[in-house]
């Protein structure tokens, strides 16, 4: 519920650094409702309480972490190919399954991490460490704090303004401490 006894949930939420559990906030004020999805809430239901949408509220959990599940495995499965892996990636209004190989890079962006695929971006509220294990298996490199790039688009490195060029206009920055990293993983070296 929003209002506890002893203060709001919201802020009581807002003090974890990564919320790891799921939340349906079950309520009689609309007016949280915004706040609530900022913070990564599956649902966030009126008062009373309608019995169909409790049950689709709880069938979004199960679906998102059977979702979970299955591309996790197949993540950290030994394969090494990005060909046939995907991510699911989940926002505020739904849950994206898209193919690992259509993924440009990922910016970090305080708690949130920007997802750059070939045709679009999605936002969610996880910050990149997250994704950063994964991701390094399948070909992807961290090439500064706020950015994990996939090494496929490379099309060059640029010593002077140290950048990888991306092509389509996109220069992602590498930090001096992981240049000589990446030019191993780039075979320039």
């Amino acid at each position: 519920d929003i209002n506890l006894k002893d203060g709001l949930s919201i802020k009581y939420l807002s003090q974890f650094d990564d919320i790891t559990f799921k939340v349906i906030f079950i309520t009689a004020h609309d007016n949280y409702a915004v706040d609530a999805f900022r913070l990564s809430a599956t649902d966030y239901l009126l008062k009373p309480i309608d019995p169909e949408e409790f049950q689709q509220a709880i069938q979004k959990i199960r679906m998102q972490k059977a979702l979970k599940v299955d591309v996790l495995n197949q993540m950290y499965s030994d394969e090494s190919n990005v060909e046939n892996h995907k991510i699911v990636l989940n926002t505020q209004s739904d849950i994206f399954v898209l193919p690992v190989k259509e993924l440009m890079y990922l910016k970090a962006e305080g708690s949130y991490t920007t997802f750059y695929f070939l045709d679009q971006k999605i936002v969610v509220s996880k910050n990149l460490k997250e994704y950063e294990g994964p991701l390094l298996k399948r070909g992807f490199f961290r090439s500064h704090h706020s950015y994990l790039v996939n090494l496929s688009f490379a099309r060059k490195f640029n010593k002077d303004h140290s950048t990888i060029d991306l092509g389509k206009n996109i220069f992602i920055p590498v930090s001096s401490r992981k240049k000589d990293a990446l030019l191993n993983a780039m075979r320039l070296s």
